[in-house]
């Protein structure tokens, strides 16, 4: 059965679940990039690539009647380009096809073109595209009004607290007092806001503020740290000097980045925190990557038995690598079931980009893949991993 998705947004590709669907496609794979340019240039332009991927499986001995039945969605794909109501939505058409799957989507950025037949869809220029969609997290720290954002590269989403997280400072307030308050009472002046009713005695009363703040600030760490467990996802946060210092001195929350959006969040739009946020992880190596890059060396890095490619690649392939490191420009090239030892059903090329299939099997498998320069990994020239086990 062929299941067709006819546009397929870049968030919806980039999920978890569609690229273990893609992983666990069976060969032959056929992976087409092609630029968009005109709709008529563009419809040629996928039809000279599975032109090509006829001729291929040609030579590799396959039936007719399989070769037509596999690439007729890609000719009715080229043909709706074609088409006036065509809706393009980027700079390139990205083009998925098996015996099982049919999947095309738009980047906004063009790639360079390309057609691959392999055992495994070819992703590997597309990982940047991934890594900009895995979602990250604003905390926006307000007396007045908490804010928790789900965010990826292209968007976010405000979330509703979870229970037990006070929304604000004065509904913290009506539930929760610092245990060894005086029993005194008096009417909060102007400075205090919305504070009424608190407590007077021997401190000042910037000190009893101080304290209501940081007891707030410490139900609220209570429920996000429960609420970001074992997400792994970077979480910035938003607020003023004082208040930002204050809520990191008290915090569990393991993936806090080092940088925050500066600044009072309740004048700032949901768009703007995600912008600013943007721009601090893009300058600096995400808390995933750090702790990952301090696991691999602390397990021997490249001198660890398991360390080669070949090792690394075997490991992907049985789900065992947790993090996958591909140094930036590296080439790895060969027969994938060789080494993997799988049963080998293919009738075309057996050698394929290993880098390439390597991160696929890692992403299935609920791993993490990240690009990094070459050198930041010591000795290791084409890939490394820390594996699960």
């Amino acid at each position: 059965m062929i299941t067709i998705a006819e546009e397929i947004g870049q968030t919806d590709f980039l999920s978890s679940q569609a690229l273990k669907t893609l992983a666990g496609a069976t060969p032959p794979c056929i992976s087409i990039s092609v630029p968009f340019q005109q709709k008529s240039r563009t419809h040629r332009r996928l039809l000279k690539a599975t032109n090509e991927v006829e001729t291929r499986l040609r030579e590799c001995g396959m039936n007719p009647d399989e070769i037509r039945g596999l690439l007729d969605p890609l000719g009715r794909l080229a043909a709706t380009i074609e088409g006036e109501q065509v809706d393009t939505r980027g700079e390139g058409l990205i083009a998925f096809r098996s015996p099982e799957l049919m999947f095309h989507f738009w980047v906004r950025e063009p790639y360079r073109e390309w057609t691959v037949i392999a055992e495994h869809f070819y992703i590997r220029p597309l990982l940047p595209l991934i890594a900009a969609q895995k979602p990250f997290y604003i905390v926006a720290l307000s007396q007045k009004h908490i804010r928790v954002l789900r965010c990826n590269g292209g968007g976010c989403t405000e979330l509703a607290l979870p229970e037990g997280i006070p929304a604000s400072m004065e509904e913290a307030l009506q539930t929760d007092r610092p245990d060894h308050m005086l029993a005194d009472r008096s009417t909060g002046g102007p400075s205090l806001g919305t504070m009424k009713g608190v407590v007077f005695g021997m401190e000042t009363d910037r000190e009893r503020k101080d304290e209501y703040l940081l007891q707030f600030y410490k139900q609220v760490d209570r429920g996000l740290s429960a609420l970001f467990k074992d997400r792994r996802a970077p979480v910035v946060l938003a607020g003023v000097d004082y208040e930002i210092a204050l809520y990191r001195s008290l915090s569990t929350i393991s993936e806090l980045v080092e940088e925050a959006v500066q600044g009072a969040p309740d004048s700032m739009r949901d768009l703007e925190l995600h912008r600013r946020a943007l721009e601090i992880l893009h300058q600096q190596p995400s808390p995933v990557l750090q702790k990952a890059l301090a696991l691999f060396r602390k397990q021997g890095g490249p001198q660890r038995p398991y360390g080669s490619p070949r090792e690394i690649v075997k490991a992907a392939a049985e789900g065992r690598v947790a993090f996958l490191f591909l140094i930036e420009g590296a080439e790895y090239r060969g027969d994938f079931a060789a080494i993997s030892q799988r049963p080998d059903s293919s009738r075309f090329s057996k050698e394929e980009d290993l880098l390439n299939a390597t991160a696929l099997e890692t992403l299935r498998h609920g791993g993490e893949v990240f690009i990094v320069p070459s050198g930041q990994l010591d000795e290791v020239s084409t890939m490394g991993a820390v594996l699960r086990y």
